[in-house]
């Protein structure tokens, strides 16, 4: 009979069945842990637990921000009308924010430029029902980025529907707004960013191009490019090769694809690295840095939407 502090060894093959591919010490490619492991019942458990912590969280945060929303038009309202009726100007504002901050000096949005924000938020508009039941579901920063990129008033109407049913994030809805999708309902393009999570959230995705036969890492970002992106996608490229790619698979190709690059920019951060990497926007093609023989053979951005749009569809 084993003692209880006695160790049970624990197998290769118990290791390899924990990570996927190969294993080197300090990184792997992890997998769930085998049901066997643990009580039948634990999956049901822990899901109802994260959907019940989930739902809380969602709901104090959602609460927290739909007040501060109306809060805002509340204080937009009461500067329009003084300026409408008393004339107040620019220093009666700054005064105002003056005071405010040294009466509440741990609340933070009440700078003049956020007070100037909200008289326009509440020019914008003038219906508090419609305030309560749809803009104060998105965040303060969601309606800032419509009046400042929206001058339309049925148009800005439309993006701030499409943002509360949709979930989009921030950058998201401004991607959409300078992509003009309100134009472009029922195509590709907008039926596959309405099907991305919201990016603060970038999403990297893994593919197998059976013809090359060799990975593909495609990172998305809704930011303009940044030189950083590309050792981070490098970094990718080496784990995918060490930990997963067969000796007979070519060199894993990496695709990034940014809101907008300075092609200079793209040509300096690119130059040095040996593995195979392209940058691209959201709406044009590849710079010239993978190999000629591999351009053809890749998906092309609208492919690559229309695959993945594919893919939801069917769930």
């Amino acid at each position: 009979m084993k003692k209880l502090n006695q160790k049970i060894p624990v197998s290769n093959s118990d290791l390899e069945r924990k990570s996927r591919g190969r294993r080197r010490r300090g990184v792997s490619f992890p997998i769930l842990s085998g049901n066997e492991e643990l009580p039948e019942d634990y999956a049901i458990v822990l899901g109802e637990i994260k959907e019940r912590i989930q739902t809380e969280r969602l709901r104090v945060v959602m609460t927290a921000n739909a007040a501060m929303v109306i809060l805002y038009w509340d204080i937009g309202r009461a500067i329009l009308k003084r300026q409408e009726h008393e004339g107040w100007g620019a220093k009666v504002i700054d005064r105002l924010s003056v005071d405010l901050r040294e009466a509440f000096p741990d609340m933070r949005g009440l700078s003049p430029r956020n007070l100037k924000y909200m008289r326009s938020f509440a020019v914008a508009w003038t219906n508090r029902q419609f305030v309560q039941e749809v803009l104060a579901q998105i965040t303060w920063y969601h309606n800032i980025t419509l009046l400042e990129k929206v001058a339309d008033s049925q148009t800005r109407l439309w993006y701030a529907m499409m943002a509360r049913e949709n979930g989009w994030s921030c950058n998201i809805l401004a991607m959409q707004i300078k992509a003009c999708v309100h134009n472009r309902q029922g195509k590709a393009i907008n039926n596959f960013i309405l099907t991305l999570p919201p990016a603060d959230s970038d999403i990297d995705l893994l593919f197998y191009h059976l013809k090359l036969r060799c990975y593909v890492v495609v990172e998305l970002k809704v930011v303009p490019f940044d030189p950083g992106f590309t050792g981070t996608l490098n970094m990718y490229l080496s784990a995918v090769d060490d930990l997963l790619r067969h000796p007979d698979d070519k060199p894993t190709i990496g695709l990034l694809l940014c809101r907008s690059k300075n092609k200079v920019v793209v040509e300096y951060a690119l130059r040095g690295f040996q593995k195979p990497i392209g940058v691209a926007d959201w709406e044009t093609a590849f710079v010239n840095s993978l190999p000629k023989e591999l351009k053809g053979s890749l998906p092309t951005v609208e492919e690559i939407e229309a695959e993945l749009m594919k893919e939801e569809n069917a769930k």
